[in-house]
Parts: structure tokens; sequence; C-alpha cells
């Protein structure tokens, strides 16, 4: 940790804590076994630092809130597109006689099941996602 300036001979400052920063220095000089000017020294580096920056901080933030956005966009039209789905689902499936209702279980089953086989070979990278091939599926349709 210990740095030597341009001019080779360190300068000598006298900062003045407060009593409870002072204690926390102390008890963090101590438990890493460096001296104070060593730990005062680092601070200031990194303080100063253009890699510390308050504004290089502030531009990640950004990034992060706008990759955030987007994930809320995404979620946002997922949920709208899954309501849509269920709205049409229910007005145009009837109910079905209790006679049916096990037949029906049974074929959901096996339905459902290859909606999770679908779903794996999705998640696992070999197919590109929904989102995409939705995209790509209104782009490719023809008009009608």
């Amino acid at each position: 940790m210990r740095r030597v300036g341009l001019e080779g001979k360190k300068k000598k400052i006298q900062p003045y804590l407060s009593p409870g920063l002072f204690e926390r220095f102390k008890k963090y000089v101590d438990a890493h076994g460096l001296t104070d000017s060593g730990v005062v020294e680092e601070a200031l580096i990194r303080f100063l630092d253009d890699r510390y920056d308050n504004e290089t901080l502030l531009k990640r933030l950004g990034v992060v809130e706008r990759q955030g956005h987007r994930i809320e966009g995404n979620m946002s039209t997922m949920l709208e597109a899954f309501t849509l789905f269920i709205k049409i689902w229910y007005s145009h499936t009837p109910e079905l006689g209790e006679e049916d209702k096990e037949a029906a279980r049974e074929r959901a089953a096996l339905r459902f099941d290859a909606f999770l086989d679908a779903l794996r070979v999705s998640m696992s990278g070999t197919k590109r996602g929904l989102m995409d091939d939705l995209v790509r599926d209104k782009i490719t349709d023809p008009p009608q």
C-alpha cells in the first residue's frame, strides 16, 4: 500500500477527525496491521481517483436504471399478453360435462408435458426467446 510521490519525498499533513471517526480509523488500522499514513494515503488516492468518482457511479446507476425500465416494460408486455390469452381462452372454451372431464384432464396433462418440453428447448438457448419469436413472426408474416 506504500506509494511514493512524484518528488520522492512525502509531504506532511495533519488532518483532524471527530472522536467517533478517529476510533473507527484506529480500529481499521490496528485490525489490518497498517500505518496511519498508509491508510490515509490510500483513502485519498481512492477519493481523488476517477474510478471512484461519483459521476462515474451515477452513470453506471443510470445504465442499471434503464435496464430495469426495459425489464419492467418486457414484464408488462408479457402480463398483458397472458391476460389477453386467458380472456380469449375462457371466451372460446366451452364448459365440459361431467362425463368428459376425466378425458379432458388426461389430454390436458399430455399437452402440458408437451408445453414443458417446448419450454425447456426454448430456455436451453437452442432457440430464440418468446419475445424475439413474436417480433420476428410479426415482421416476416405477409400482410393479410
